[in-house]
C-alpha cells in the first residue's frame, strides 16, 4: 500500500492501509476461532506453519519447481520418468502472451500516469508473491498455476489488444479475437461435456472411484461406519467420517519427519499404522500398491499382516481394495 501514498494526504492513505490490514487480520481471526475454542492453538501453528515448511524443505528447490511449472504451462509433464505432452492450447494462448504483455508495460513505463504505475507495482508485488509461494511450496503440481491465471490473462489481453490495434484491416482484429476465444473455449470443452454426460447418465456431476466407493459402503453398511483410508481420503467427507489418526492425508503416514512434527517426538510409520488399527475401523480402503510406504518395509509388513488376520477383502473398485473387519455388524 505504500506505493499508493500521496504524502500530501498522508492521513487518508494511512486510514486506507489500516483498513486493508484489519480486513486481512479479520479473516485470520475467524479461521483461528475454532482452534482457540477447542484449545488447539498449537495444531494451527503446526498445520499452517511448521509442517508446510518441513515438507517444502524435503521436496523440490525453487529452481526445480520453477522449471517444472514452466513446462506444465505449455503441456509438458514428466510421468514415470517419461516426458509426455498433454493438449494445452489455452496454455499457449495465455502464458507466452502474458510475457509479451509484461514486456509492453515495461517498454511504455515512462508514458504511464503515476497512479497507473503505482497500481502496477502493487499488482506486481501480488503476482511475484503468489509465484514465489508456488515454486517454494515443495511440489510442482500443475494446478497450482491456477492462482496466476487471472493476472496472466490480463497481461495476455494487453498483448492481444496491442496486436489488434496494429492490424490494418477492420475485420482482422475481430477474427483474431474470435480465434483466441475459440482456442480457450474449445480447449476446456471436453471437461464440461463429460460432466454434462455424467449428469445425464447418473444424475451426478462428479464421478470416480471415491464416489463409487461411497455409494458401495452406504449400500452395504448404511449409517456412518468407521473408516481408515490409505487412499482417496475425500471419502471421509463423502461418508461424514473422521480419520482414526491425526493426519488427514494418508501419505503423511510415510513421512516420518511430519509425524514427528505432529506428535512432538519421533514416530515411525509402523507406529502410526498401529495407532490407526487400534481403533478397529470397520472398513479399510487401499490401493494395490501403497507407494508412500515403499521405503518402510516394517510398516508394509504390519499393514498386510493386520489386513490378513483381521479383515476380509469384499470388493475392488477401480483399483481400490475395500476390506471389511471380520465380525463387523452394520445395518443391511
Amino acid at each position: 500500500m505504500l506505493f499508493y501514498y500521496d504524502y500530501e494526504n498522508l492521513r487518508k492513505n494511512l486510514t486506507c492501509t489500516l483498513s486493508y490490514i484489519v480486513g486481512g487480520l479479520l479473516i485470520l481471526v475467524i479461521i483461528l476461532i475454532p482452534y482457540f475454542v477447542s484449545d488447539n492453538q498449537l495444531a494451527f501453528w503446526d498445520a499452517v506453519v511448521v509442517m508446510p515448511l518441513n515438507y517444502s524443505d524435503s521436496q523440490y528447490g525453487i529452481f526445480g519447481a520453477a522449471v517444472r511449472q514452466m513446462a506444465h504451462s505449455i503441456g509438458l509433464y514428466v510421468w514415470k520418468s517419461e516426458l509426455i505432452y498433454v493438449q494445452a492450447a489455452s496454455g499457449f494462448a495465455i502464458w507466452p502472451a502474458a510475457v509479451g504483455g509484461a514486456g509492453l508495460l515495461l517498454a511504455n513505463w515512462q508514458g504511464l500516469e503515476k497512479l497507473e504505475r503505482n497500481v502496477l507495482l502493487v499488482s506486481s508485488v501480488y503476482f511475484v508473491g503468489v509465484g514465489l509461494s508456488i515454486v517454494m511450496g515443495g511440489k510442482a503440481h500443475a494446478h497450482y498455476l491456477i492462482q496466476l491465471v487471472p493476472s496472466a490473462a490480463v497481461l495476455a489481453a494487453l498483448t492481444y489488444r496491442t496486436a489488434a490495434r496494429h492490424l490494418r484491416r477492420p475485420f482482422v482484429p475481430a477474427g483474431f479475437a474470435v480465434a483466441v476465444t475459440a482456442v480457450l473455449v474449445f480447449s476446456s470443452m471436453g471437461s464440461y461435456s463429460a460432466a454434462i454426460e455424467r449428469r445425464a447418465d447418473t444424475g451426478r456431476t462428479i464421478t470416480g472411484a471415491s464416489v463409487e466407493i461411497a455409494g458401495f459402503l452406504k449400500d452395504r453398511c448404511g449409517g456412518r461406519p468407521s473408516l481408515f483410508l490409505l487412499t482417496d481420503h475425500i471419502l471421509y467427507w463423502f461418508m461424514d467420517a473422521w480419520p482414526p489418526i491425526r493426519p488427514m492425508h494418508p501419505s503423511i503416514i510415510g513421512k516420518e519427519y511430519l509425524l514427528e512434527t505432529i506428535y512432538g517426538r519421533r514416530t515411525t510409520s509402523e507406529e502410526e499404522l498401529a495407532r490407526a488399527f487400534s481403533s478397529r475401523p470397520d472398513y479399510v480402503v487401499k490401493s494395490e500398491r501403497v507407494w508412500y510406504l515403499n521405503n518402510h518395509a516394517a510398516a508394509l509388513e504390519f499393514l498386510h499382516g493386520t489386513l490378513k488376520a483381521e479383515y476380509s477383502l469384499i470388493a475392488t473398485i477401480k483399483g481400490r481394495m475395500i476390506y471389511e473387519r471380520n465380525g463387523v455388524e452394520c445395518p443391511r
